[in-house]
């Protein structure tokens, strides 16, 4: 299995984000080098390293591709697998790639699961903490893409009860804005939500059969399996 991730910019520093091609050419290079062992590849173009990665994987049988956060208006020919027997599958947040291949939209998780998801990186220490997670995962509508990104933010278990204060500040304050829109006839009555709450209207699509998340700290990822 290879993981990619997909999006274009930090999400710890998101600066000026580089185009889709040129983020795939470094997360191949990256992939090629440092999980594959390949040498040479830092000069490689997209495909040269894509046909690089596809000699590797010759004869080792299928292979699932996962490209995680694909961004909007990618170039998806340089993100999908290289390689003919390869099940590529892209998650994302937008609706851009519904025509191009199959969506797979994705089931809530238990609330066991999506509270072990959220604190994955930071187990609750105390009852409280463990309430707040399991409020924000319900707020979230226990929507895996949602709680993976949501799970980026969280820096300590200290974390939890502050995010939720900031999520139900934010809910309210979208309510608020909408129906003023709503007594409005000059304003627009539709309206983004928040950001932790915008994450639970997330759509996935698939080049493949099924969708996924993955850890948003990874750049890449192989792992071996039989």
């Amino acid at each position: 299995m290879v993981w990619l991730v997909g999006h274009g910019f930090d999400r710890d520093d998101p600066a000026e984000p580089m185009s889709s091609a040129d983020h795939a050419l470094q997360a191949l290079r990256t992939l090629a080098a440092a999980d594959l062992g390949l040498d040479g590849v830092a000069a490689m173009s997209l495909g040269e390293v894509r046909a690089a990665i596809q000699g590797w994987f010759r004869d080792k049988g299928p292979v699932l591709w996962v490209v995680d956060d694909l961004a909007d208006d990618a170039d998806t020919d340089a993100w999908t697998a290289p390689m003919d027997d390869a099940a590529t599958i892209f998650t994302t947040r937008v609706r851009t790639y519904d025509g191009l291949f199959e969506p797979l939209r994705l089931d809530e998780l238990s609330p066991a699961d999506a509270v072990q998801l959220l604190t994955r990186d930071h187990p609750p220490a105390t009852p409280e903490q463990q309430a707040a997670a399991a409020t924000i995962a319900e707020r979230l509508g226990r929507h895996a893409l949602a709680l993976d990104v949501t799970r980026c933010r969280v820096r300590s278990v200290d974390d939890y009860e502050p995010l939720l204060q900031r999520l139900d500040e934010r809910t309210m304050a979208t309510l608020d804005r909408a129906a003023t829109s709503a007594n409005s006839p000059s304003t627009t009555a539709h309206r983004s939500l928040p950001p932790c709450r915008a994450a639970s209207t997330i759509s996935t699509t698939t080049a493949a059969r099924c969708s996924t998340s993955a850890p948003c700290s990874t750049r890449s990822h192989f792992r071996r399996t039989r």
